[in-house]
């Protein structure tokens, strides 16, 4: 039992690099998030991403917060929650996420489809993907949360 959760704690640390704060907290509600842990914080964009196919499926809400000058990326999932405060180089990635969903072409045979609503100021941007060959939230998340 010790070595598994020295294993964690390890893998936790290890995927916190000094560039990005990480956190990770058991999921409470939304607005616990926003009024309790982020007073003063401003939405400045909000990523909701549900996937489904045919070995499951699951939700994942992404974040970008403005709290007392400082952005925050939160990561909620159906199971937890990620705090990670990127630096310009990963914020570049969102850039990328944003660019290449615009210009996804949605169409496509895959058994698992994925959708995006995503809110940035008064733009909304609403996508379905059925093609398998894009996976933007994944590599998004990977480089906002490592």
């Amino acid at each position: 039992m010790q070595r598994i959760l020295l294993v964690l704690i390890m893998v936790w640390f290890i995927s916190c690099n000094s560039a990005t704060e990480c956190k990770t907290d058991s999921l409470t509600s939304e607005t616990d998030l926003l009024e309790n842990k982020f007073e003063k914080a401003d939405i400045i964009a909000g990523i909701d991403h549900n996937w489904s196919g045919c070995f499951g499926g699951g939700k994942n809400n992404l974040k970008l917060v403005n709290t007392n000058g400082k952005v925050k990326a939160v990561l909620t999932t159906d199971t937890s929650r990620q705090i990670a405060v990127p630096d310009s180089f990963k914020m570049q990635s969102y850039y990328r996420f944003i660019k290449e969903l615009k210009a996804l072409d949605v169409t496509g045979l895959c058994t698992t489809t994925e959708s995006y609503s995503v809110k940035m100021g008064f733009e909304v941007i609403r996508k379905t993907d059925g093609g398998c060959s894009w996976n933007g939230f994944s590599m998004l998340t990977a480089s906002l949360f490592r």
